[in-house]
């Protein structure tokens, strides 16, 4: 890799881990100048879109409001009424049309289950002409990456979750969500406080581990043409902690080859439709075929193992979760103990 592309890929793991570092910090951790961070940010501002948002503060084993949900129509609507349909859905952070073996890819964030059901029964009665077979599955365990919020579901339905938290702090997380590398100065500004009011807020929403981290995502996959859903179920074996360990090697070894991003951005235990829920990014479908079906299906061998996958086409509402991680820090096992 050549010192400039270094540079990129070590500047977006740093604005990844924190969007609201100062140039200065910056160049010292890079050890170049600070007209060389600030020349490979814009580059990566206008090459890859890169935007600047929140990674909010779960543990890893998420409620029940976190969903995953894949459709398979019988006739496929046009694209424009996808569009349309889930513009300003209630409680929906993402959604994608995909190309395989299904044709939709819904995540929501909900309150309850009544509020799923409610939002299911509307939602595909509208598409009912298309005959939509819709399979949720919930996610129990995310073992590395996360899903970004969009405001208005931010506003909707994930404050719920933070428990006590006034107008103030509600304002913040959301110019912060839409913009998180502001500095105090400028957030003071915006949210109309004094700047040491604002920067005590931050401070303990960091604390109060409301916001996990200032962190940065690209809209725009750098020569990554081929982003892929896929869906694992396998049947239980003593084997199976070993296969997630097998994991872990895998996407390490990818992450130490990646020009700039790990193929694998988002992996999740689930339960439901389906055992285990991952989007990756390639180049093409050869590469993603062979990089995120075949060798998962070698991964978990010995536990009888079906993959679901399909193209995420069009993104029509939210971002994929794609920025630069450290796998052998974010990638999370499932903890097994003895069960009394």
């Amino acid at each position: 890799m050549s010192e400039h592309g270094q540079i990129k890929k070590a500047l977006l793991r740093e604005l990844s881990e924190n969007s609201r570092i100062s140039i200065t910090d910056l160049a010292k951790k890079l050890k170049c100048s600070r007209n060389a961070a600030i020349d490979n940010i814009k580059l990566l501002e206008q090459e890859f879109g890169l935007k600047y948002t929140l990674q909010f503060g779960d543990d890893p084993y998420v409620p029940i409001r976190n969903q995953i949900i894949t459709v398979k129509f019988r006739v496929k609507p046009k694209d424009s009424v996808i569009r349309a349909m889930f513009k300003n859905s209630k409680y929906v952070s993402f959604v994608a049309i995909t190309e395989g073996d299904f044709d939709l890819l819904i995540h929501m964030v909900t309150d309850s289950v009544g509020e799923y059901t409610r939002w299911a029964f509307l939602t595909f009665s509208k598409l009912y002409d298309y005959g939509p077979l819709a399979r949720p599955s919930i996610i129990d365990f995310v073992h590395m990456g996360f899903m970004p919020i969009p405001d208005a579901d931010l506003s909707e339905s994930k404050m719920k979750q933070f428990g006590t938290i006034d107008d103030l702090d509600k304002k913040l997380l959301l110019l912060l969500n839409n913009e998180s590398k502001l500095s105090d100065s400028a957030l003071s500004k915006k949210a109309g406080e004094n700047v040491d009011t604002v920067r005590k807020r931050t401070k303990r929403l960091l604390r109060s581990e409301i916001i996990k981290k200032y962190t940065a995502i690209l809209s725009k996959p750098p020569a990554y043409q081929y982003n892929i859903a896929f869906f694992i179920n396998y049947r239980f074996c003593p084997d199976i902690a070993d296969s997630y360990t097998k994991l872990k090697g895998y996407y390490t070894e990818l992450d130490e080859k990646s020009q700039l991003i790990n193929p694998f951005q988002y992996i999740a235990t689930t339960n439901g439709s389906y055992s285990l829920f991952g989007i990756g990014c390639f180049r093409d479908e050869e590469t993603a075929i062979t990089g995120a079906v075949l060798a998962h299906k070698e991964i978990f061998k010995a536990a009888d193992v079906e993959i679901s996958y399909a193209k995420i086409r069009e993104v029509v509402y939210g971002n994929l979760p794609i920025r630069n991680i450290d796998i052998r820090k974010e990638f999370r096992p499932i903890a097994v103990g003895s069960a009394k």
